[in-house]
Parts: C-alpha cells; structure tokens; sequence
C-alpha cells in the first residue's frame, strides 16, 4: 500500500527525517509515536504532497486513494454541513448526468451509432451501481451521526461550527471518502469519548489501511498492530501496539546498553595495552595490531536517553474534611438552552471522580460553577472544611502576561520556599526544556501558554484539584509525567478528560452526565463502560419486550374486532379507531424494515458477522410481522 524509501528531509542545518524507510501493509493500521517536534506531522504531509521532500522515495500501491487529516479542518464556509459530505459523490452525480445524456442521444440516434452508445450507457449504469447511490444519505447521516453531529446541524452552515466541530465534519468528509491509505494527525482531538469509540470502531473495521499520529494511549492500543517510533530523525518498528512498543523498546533499550557497556570495557582494555607497551620494541608488532583492531571495530551507540524522564508533583496544602463538596439540585441555562436541572453530587475526600458524557452535556459547566467562576440558576453547591480549590481549563491562558517568561510565570504563584530546580522540573515535564523558559509569553502558541497555564496549577497549593482537559496539547510521555503527579496527590480530583488510559489509571468513580442529571458508576473507565454497557443491554430487552407484547396485544385486539366485525357487520365506525392503530404500527413497520435494509446494503457491516446476522433476524421479524398484519388490516377492511 505505501513503501517509503530512504526519505530525507531537513529544515537549514536541522536533519528531520535521516534516509527514513519503512512500508504500511494494505489494511494495516499502523502508529507513529515520537516526541513533539520530532517531525511526526512533517512526515505525514510529505506523504500527502503538502511538503516537498529532500531525498528518497514514496511509492503507493496502484489505483491507491490517499485520504489525509491534518491538525486543521477545512470546510468551505458558505456551504451547509450536508452540502459539503454531498460534494464527496460528486462522481455520482456526475455519472448519473452523463447516463441521462446518452439517454438522450440514443432517442434520437441512427442504427450505426446505437451499438457503440448502448455499450457506453452499460459502462456507465455499471459504474453507476457500483457508487450504491441509493445508500449516499444512509452513509452520510451514518457518519455525521458518528462523528456526534445532530440532524438539525445537517442545514446550518459551515461557518457556524466552533473549529473543534469543524475538525469533526473534515474527518467525517474524510472517511465518506473511503480512500485506501488514511494518514490522521490526532484524529482524536476535540472529541468526546463517546465519539471516539465510535471512531475506534470505524477505523478498526475498515479495510483501509491507517498511519496515524496520536497521543491517546487508550486509542493507540485499541486500535494498531504496528508502531513506528520517530526519533532524532530515524525510524524503528514494533509489531505491536503501543504497549508492547514500550516494553519492547526498554528491552532493545536495556540490550544496547549491555552491548555498549561491554564494548567500552574491551576498548578501555586495548588502550591501555597499547599505551603501556607503546615504546616496547619487542611488542610492536602487537601494538600495531592492536591499533588495527580498534581502527576498525565499528562502534556501538550509547542508547539515546529521554531527557523528559522527570518526576512531578502538585503543591498540597493541609487535608481537606471528609465531604469535600455537596451539590445539591442545581440547574443552570444560557438563555432557552438547559444545560444542567436538579443536579446532585456528593465528593469525598481522596476520591478521583471523572466526569464524561458527550460534548455540550454541562461537564465544562458543572467545573466552572464548582470553582466559583459562575453560579447556578437554583439549588445549593456547599463546600467542605478548609477546602483550597485549584481550578484549570485551557481559557487560563489568555490571563497570562504576555511580557514575562514562562520560568517567571510559573514562579508567581509557587511558595517562596519552593526551589527553582523543582519549578523547572516541573516545565520540564511540560514540554518547556533548556532556554524554552526564558522565552517571553506573548511569543508562545496556544498549546504552549496553556502548558504554562497547566505549571501554575501544578505549582499553586491545593487540597481540591478542578482539571478541564489536562492532557491537550500534551505528548503522551508528559502526559505519563502529569499521571505519574496526579496519582501521587494526596487531595480530591474531578477532572474532565477524553483520553481513557488517564481515566483507567486515577479514577476512583466515573460520573457520566446524561439528561442534565449526574450518574456515578464506581470504579475506573473499563468498570463504568461494562456497567453502561450492561445497562444499554437490559434497556434494549425492556424495549424489545415492551415492543413484543404491543405487537401480541394489537394482534390480540385485532382478532377480537374482525370478530366484532362479522358479527355487527351494520357498526364498523366503533372499531376505525382500532384500524387506525393498525394502520399506524403497519406504517412504523414498514418504514424500519426499510432502514434495516439500508443496513444490509452497506458492505462495511459485513466485516462484523456477529452484527450482520443480528441486522439480517430482525430485519426478517419486522418484515413477517409487517405481511401479517397488512393480511389483517386487508381483513378488516375488505
């Protein structure tokens, strides 16, 4: 699918990419991991043709459609939502106007021309079918549904989407594409976890072959069977995912240092031979020989180490009291639009509680009226003994001051006790290394000021820690660094975060906020998933079964008025009402079948057999159910 060889890329004196070479399997999904700035996205948009290249070659696999995401979504401004996944099957609707063409030269065409346009109109109505052009909205509405767009977003412009749902609708333009090779650079930013399972579940089912930058550790291993690591401008492979990278890599790691270690004890013992039997006539031949060897004995590197192997942690004040806060039935709106009703929320001391549900649900919310920064519209918020609330969200950043260093913003808020090492070891796991902390704040981007925004919690004492995505912007070795100080803090968490890896590490309980109320599920993200997951299980069989016995009592009924019917032929106004009922649920009927069908017709539930046959049984039950009472309603009427 795509053989990369011998790739060099440099940026002036600084070498990028050092003759990388490496190849992606068709349906292969494959990881690129490696320090921020090691040239991860460069990589990716010389792949694309978005970057020219300095040495080497690409070479993709015949008829391969490339299909790339890049850290910024382009979406035309003037076109609605669904205009703009329209234009993908543009080719459609092209070919369907070519056929009406040829339709119309064949009315009108002689014997002689007839033959030739017949077999062109064939080639057209084939590749025509092929599109599946009956199923374009089906997988339109399937993938925007996905991706967490609502029907009513279908009609609103691009131009109205915050840049996080822009992100959203290019990806989503993206995979209704369905190229070949997709090349995602951190497909999972801006998106809840809901939307990212889905995605997780897209990308793994896909035949597609997949190269993707991410920092979401839980993603990563969900999803990849290969991982590329990007370092000081070469590349290594991992026949595994990103787990069994780490442990492999510390295990080439551990053997390289033996290897180094025992080269350098055989080089430091020909040395001094050599310098002690250097003038020693009778030994020169030896001396010569010896000199030889070491000459040519090709050197072994000592393994690279990661200078951001640092150690973190937050500044704690005295212990809280035992309820730490009491949320009490609060709601609060903005304007006609209900964000959260009758909330309540309990929090004790030393618990880690994560806060999920989609976006727009009130988590960012629920966080703001915690740190004080908004109040609600009704109920109470009563917080417990001594608490000494640190509040941090990414907005922070645009508070700081544009004329100080990063160094002298993150000294501000620190005690004056607290030494100058343990601040730049904290700035350090934040990705602010050597003179980056000299550098002035107006300079930096978003992602670096809210990095500094992110030290000064880190650095302010505290027993209660209100964290709104923590990790963005983070590469996943400081995201292990800021994990590594959470779970060493001794106070109370709530924080809002998509990455599950996080979640799975420090949570104590998982509170998802659903319908305005808060649900908790004790234990970490794996527990409330199988707990969720269990729950939509029985709500599904409570369905079902609610279903069944409407279907058995309409049935019931019928069978009762037909009865009726016969009897009082001269009074079939008294049972039109019950006709109408029938009529309705024939109607509901029907039109399920027809959607299980548009299901049948996509060839990507196939790669799930399980699903397919499930799709296929229900599609035959409603399909039965619906002739049979059609066959009644025929009865009845007739």
């Amino acid at each position: 699918m795509l053989h990369v060889n011998q790739l060099s890329k440099l940026f002036g004196s600084r070498v990028i990419l050092d003759e990388v070479t490496f190849a992606v399997a068709p349906g292969e999904k494959v990881a690129l991991v490696g320090r921020n700035g090691c040239g991860k996205t460069t990589l990716l948009r010389i792949l694309c043709g978005e970057e020219p290249h300095d040495g080497g070659n690409i070479v993709f696999g015949p008829s391969c459609r490339l299909g790339y995401l890049g850290q910024e979504g382009q979406l035309h401004p003037e076109h609605t939502l669904y205009e703009e996944m329209q234009e993908v099957f543009a080719d459609v609707d092209q070919l369907e106007e070519q056929m009406r063409t040829v339709e119309e030269q064949l009315s009108c065409c002689s014997e002689e021309e007839m033959p030739s346009l017949l077999k062109r109109y064939d080639r057209l109505q084939t590749r025509f079918e092929h599109c599946q052009p009956h199923l374009v909205d089906a997988k339109i509405s399937t993938v925007l549904t996905g991706m967490g767009f609502k029907q009513s977003d279908f009609k609103r412009q691009c131009r109205e989407f915050s840049g996080g749902w822009q992100m959203r609708g290019a990806m989503a333009r993206m995979l209704l594409r369905e190229p070949d090779l997709m090349l995602l650079d951190e497909p999972t930013n801006h998106l809840d976890v809901q939307t990212v399972e889905w995605l997780e579940d897209y990308l793994g089912k896909t035949s597609a072959a997949v190269l993707l930058v991410s920092h979401d550790r839980y993603f990563l291993d969900k999803l990849v069977t290969c991982t590329l690591e990007l370092r000081q401008g070469k590349i290594a492979s991992y026949a595994g995912n990103y787990t069994f990278y780490l442990q492999e890599r510390e295990l080439r790691r551990e053997q390289q240092q033996a290897a180094y270690d025992n080269q350098q004890k055989r080089l430091a013992q020909d040395m001094k031979f050599v310098e002690r039997f250097r003038y020693k006539a009778t030994l020169a031949t030896r001396v010569q020989s010896r000199m030889k060897m070491i000459e040519k004995r090709q050197l072994i590197e000592a393994p690279d180490k990661d200078q951001r192997a640092l150690k973190a942690s937050f500044a704690e004040t005295i212990a809280s009291g035992e309820e730490v806060l009491n949320i009490h039935r609060i709601s609060k709106s903005y304007g006609e639009r209900v964000v959260l009703k009758d909330l309540s929320l309990k929090v004790q001391r030393g618990e880690c509680v994560a806060l999920v549900g989609a976006n727009g649900v009130g988590k960012s919310t629920l966080l703001r009226l915690l740190a004080n920064l908004e109040l609600p519209d009704s109920g109470t918020i009563k917080a417990g003994y001594k608490i000494a609330p640190v509040y941090y969200a990414q907005h922070q950043a645009e508070a700081l001051d544009d004329e100080k260093t990063v160094l002298e913003e993150a000294a501000e808020v620190a005690p004056q006790f607290t030494e100058q090492t343990r601040i730049r070891t904290i700035l350090g796991c934040l990705l602010f290394e050597g003179d980056d902390v000299n550098k002035k704040v107006g300079i930096l981007s978003g992602g670096e000021r809210s990095r500094v925004a992110l030290s000064r919690c880190i650095l302010t004492p505290s027993n209660l820690l209100l964290l709104d995505e923590p990790t963005n912007h983070l590469d996943i070795t400081a995201r292990e660094a800021l994990l590594d100080a959470l779970q060493n803090y001794e106070g109370t968490i709530i924080l809002v975060t998509h990455d599950r890896h996080f979640m799975n590490s420090i949570a104590t309980c998982v509170v998802e906020i659903r319908d305005f109320q808060a649900y908790r599920y004790i234990g970490n993200y794996d527990d409330y998933h199988l707990k969720r997951q269990a729950e939509k299980r029985q709500e599904e069989l409570a369905l079902a079964r609610a279903k069944q016995n409407e279907s058995a009592k309409t049935k019931t009924q019928i069978a009762k008025d037909r009865k009726a019917l016969h009897q009082n032929s001269a009074s079939p106004k008294k049972i039109r009402w019950k006709i109408d009922v029938l009529e309705k649920r024939i109607f509901e009927l029907e039109e399920e079948v027809a959607q299980l069908g548009e299901r049948l017709g996509d060839p990507a539930l196939y790669s799930d057999p399980a699903e397919a046959r499930r799709v296929q049984k229900e599609y035959e039950a409603k399909k039965n159910e619906a002739e049979e009472l059609t066959q009644v309603w025929d009865e009845m009427t007739s």
